[in-house]
């Protein structure tokens, strides 16, 4: 059975305004979706894309891809200027 505490507070940290057990229960019910032979470590990667696709959460990582640089006009191409 998969631990559904980090899920929750996943959840939780976003959307304070579940109850543990509504989010338990979402997640009960996607999980018991999936056919019983698949593994487990595949219904954890698709439930947690699932919860960050319903609850609209962002990932950690997400912050990764983009910088802290300020950009100025002078730093985009002409090209997009032009008629």
């Amino acid at each position: 059975m998969i631990e559904l505490k980090e899920y929750i507070e996943l959840v939780k940290a976003v959307h304070n305004e579940f109850e543990d057990e509504d989010i338990q229960s979402i997640c009960e019910d996607y999980i018991n979706s999936f056919p019983k032979k698949t593994k487990e470590d595949s219904i954890k990667k698709s439930l947690k894309k699932y919860l960050i696709k319903e609850f609209q959460l962002q990932e950690d990582n997400d912050n990764e891809n983009y910088s802290n640089k300020t950009y100025t006009l002078d730093s985009i191409p002409k090209i997009y200027f032009e008629n």
